[in-house]
């Protein structure tokens, strides 16, 4: 996790509309994750969604008729590269991994959305593209907040996760399960820990995973 940045940002809607999903809204606090997964499809993020020389080039390559002999995707354990026949080229892992986005108004945003009319107090999913558990949730401390306001507004949640940091929430999980409902989701992938440091090196091993989840199911109604 060296050479490590943060970066503020604003969010104008914090919930994104999923479709073919068993829930129908995704909120993710932070862009950019630590975990360093190396399968993760979230890791081209911010060079479509940031940077215009980038956007540019997506944009180019379509326009010049790109397909799978002009596009090419090559994967290792340290970047990924994309180029095209533009000869544009970037590296998608080393920002996405490096570079955290935190959403300073996540939390405002968040409750504002709840207090309109319209909204149905339908099932959000929390971190569905960057782990809100991550590293930086330790110190920044944003997922109580969170949980905060969906308790006040009864709001039912599905978290997912790949790390046990969650367990420093688990009152107020326990509170908000109590009031409707609350799934916990924690994949895993590998119980051999060598492969698990390969593709997920940064996260918790699995067995705490494991251990997560049946404190979670042992001590509160999710």
């Amino acid at each position: 996790m060296n050479n490590l940045n943060y970066k503020e940002i604003n969010c104008k809607v914090p919930l994104n509309k999923i479709n073919r999903m068993p829930y129908k809204w995704d909120l993710n606090i932070y862009r950019g994750c630590q975990h360093k997964c190396i399968y993760c499809f979230a890791i081209y993020s911010h060079k479509y969604m940031n940077t215009e020389k980038s956007l540019m080039t997506f944009t180019n390559s379509i326009n010049n008729g790109a397909n799978s002999n002009s596009v090419n995707n090559s994967f290792n354990s340290n970047s990924l590269s994309v180029n095209t026949n533009n000869n544009h080229s970037f590296n998608c892992h080393d920002d996405f991994y490096n570079d955290i986005y935190v959403k300073r108004n996540i939390v405002e945003a968040l409750e504002k959305q709840f207090r309109k009319s319209s909204w149905k107090r339908e099932v959000v999913n929390v971190g569905g593209v960057t782990d809100s558990y991550q590293p930086t949730e330790k110190k920044l401390e944003i997922m109580p907040k969170i949980l905060e306001v969906f308790i006040k507004y009864r709001n039912p949640i599905i978290i997912s996760t790949k790390s046990d940091l969650i367990l420093r929430d688990i009152e107020l999980i326990d509170k908000l399960s109590k009031l409707t409902y609350v799934n916990i989701a924690g994949s895993i992938t590998t119980f051999n820990e060598d492969i698990r440091k390969k593709i997920e090196p940064n996260t918790c091993s699995s067995m705490k995973r494991l251990n997560m989840l049946s404190r979670v199911k042992e001590e509160t109604n999710a």
